[in-house]
């Protein structure tokens, strides 16, 4: 439960009372213990140096050259770079003895990675870089620190320009090696635009229209040679039917014909004279001789028939020399010819699609090869573009640097002989052994206090236990209570005595540098 402040600070003293020969023992203790600590705690020296970043040049086409140079890098990772290298740091590490040629590698790498943990780099701001050497040997920090500022100077100087340098010949030479694609790129245009004058792109219009108009000219062809073959067809059908009808009226024509005359003359004899009568005889003797010739000229005409069912054509003189034959005949040699010429016309025009369509395709294929020649020349135009950029950047930083008109880093705040200690010194653990010794031991008694669950006051039990107290019995001590109650005081006294002359004594021999 939550005390008040006067009965904590009762309870507080009492316990101080009663464990003080404890707290005069932790007491001491912990400040012999912090003094010990602080006699051999070694001091500490740190030099320092800073490095100021100066930019002497104003024109903002300068200051992109040195950033396309790569002169406002980060400062403290080009410091760690260059001085945490093998020829940086056996040269410091020698100007400063601590090492030789005598020295082993093993023991090599352990002082350069002491050296490296005790260094620090920082940057105060953007244009100052500070370098920072702890050791407990002043002389050691000073010289290590000075060498590692004229270093880094130095070698970023030189390795700035010689980066500049080596950036101008690597842009140089892309410039160079781009400018060669170009011309490669050029010339295969030209050698395709050559190899394919008539199939070059911006043909395609014309390329089109001669083959619709070939297509249309194929489809009338095609049309006008159905009809011819319709035509073809009609005349020989016409020819056929002229031919039986010239035949019908030609001999077997005649001969019905005068079948039919000597039938009205015997019939005109008839009704005058007998059948015997010498012209009646004879005209019945035509007219037999009339009906063999017929049937004869009809035996010729189912002959000819079965001819023209086999594949031939049987056609009489009289039919041949017949006006309406002839015609026929001439209109089926056109139908023929105009047959044989369309088919001609229709092969050709083929022929020529096939050649244009052919056209078609290498104009696509060489517009397919321009096109990815012409958006490789674009890309490698664009790159070469900017490949001049960086090297004009690139050429003009590398001027200033040589010239030295550029970024330059000079060495503001040289490094100085460190007087004083830095960090922990002796007179901390002189102070912090008294303050420690007497903060530590109360600092449990009150978490005693506060922690243990022993009743030490009759108001908690009212509060707590809501019960009545009677009476509250102090308590008192006995003779020999007292006498050890004052030996322990003067024990502490002696403690306390002890410890401040030990104070006195070790921190005289501390400044006389005895110890």
């Amino acid at each position: 439960m939550q005390l008040p402040v006067e009965q904590l600070t009762s309870l507080f003293l009492k316990e101080i009372e009663l464990h003080k020969l404890k707290i005069a023992i932790s007491f001491g203790m912990i400040s012999v213990l912090l003094l010990a600590l602080g006699v051999s705690w070694p001091n500490k020296f740190t030099a320092f140096t800073n490095i100021l970043v100066e930019e002497q040049v104003l024109d903002p086409e300068a200051a992109r050259a040195a950033r396309a140079a790569g002169i406002q890098r980060d400062q403290v990772a080009m410091a760690k770079e260059l001085v945490f290298s093998q020829k940086i740091m056996d040269e410091v590490l020698r100007s400063a003895n601590l090492i030789s040629d005598t020295t082993t590698p093993l023991e090599r790498e352990r002082i350069v990675e002491s050296v490296q943990k005790r260094t620090e780099f920082s940057r105060s701001n953007p244009s100052l870089l500070k370098i920072q050497y702890t050791s407990t040997d002043p002389q050691e920090a000073f010289i290590i620190t000075q060498n590692f500022g004229e270093v880094f100077v130095r070698e970023s100087t030189e390795d700035t320009q010689r980066k500049a340098v080596e950036e101008f010949n690597f842009y140089e030479n892309q410039v160079r090696e781009y400018s060669k694609k170009l011309v490669e790129s050029e010339q295969k245009r030209n050698d395709i635009s050559k190899d394919n004058i008539s199939a070059t792109p911006g043909n395609e219009a014309d390329v089109n229209s001669r083959i619709n108009a070939l297509r249309l000219r194929i489809e009338q062809s095609q049309l006008e040679l159905k009809e011819a073959e319709i035509r073809k067809k009609t005349v020989q059908d016409q020819l056929s039917g002229e031919a039986e009808i010239t035949i019908a009226l030609s001999r077997e024509g005649q001969y019905r014909q005068r079948i039919a005359e000597l039938q009205q003359e015997l019939e005109t004899l008839r009704l005058t004279y007998h059948d015997t009568y010498p012209d009646i005889v004879r005209i019945k003797h035509q007219i037999d001789d009339l009906k063999e010739s017929v049937a004869t000229e009809r035996r010729k005409v189912e002959l000819a028939k079965s001819t023209e069912q086999k594949g031939a054509t049987r056609i009489d003189e009289g039919v041949a020399l017949s006006p309406l034959y002839q015609q026929l005949k001439n209109e089926l040699s056109q139908a023929k010819t105009l047959i044989a010429t369309l088919a001609t016309r229709i092969t050709e025009n083929q022929t020529l699609l096939n050649k244009e369509l052919e056209r078609a395709r290498r104009i696509h294929d060489v517009e397919v090869k321009l096109a990815e020649i012409t958006r490789d020349y674009g890309a490698n135009r664009t790159h070469y573009e900017n490949l001049l950029r960086n090297r004009d950047n690139a050429k003009d930083a590398m001027n200033k640097l040589l010239s030295r008109k550029g970024v330059s880093l000079i060495i503001k705040e040289p490094a100085t002989l460190p007087q004083k200690p830095s960090g922990l010194r002796f007179f901390h653990f002189v102070l912090g052994g008294i303050l420690l010794g007497l903060l530590m031991p109360l600092a449990f008694i009150y978490a005693l206090i506060i922690l243990d669950p022993r009743i030490r006051s009759e108001t908690i039990i009212s509060e707590k236990f809501k019960l009545p107290v009677l009476a509250a019995i102090p308590q008192l001590n006995s003779p020999i209570e007292n006498d050890m109650s004052l030996k322990k005081n003067r024990l502490i006294i002696l403690i306390f005595s002890g410890v401040f002359i030990v104070y006195v004594v070790v921190t005289i021999l501390k400044l006389s540098k005895v110890i």
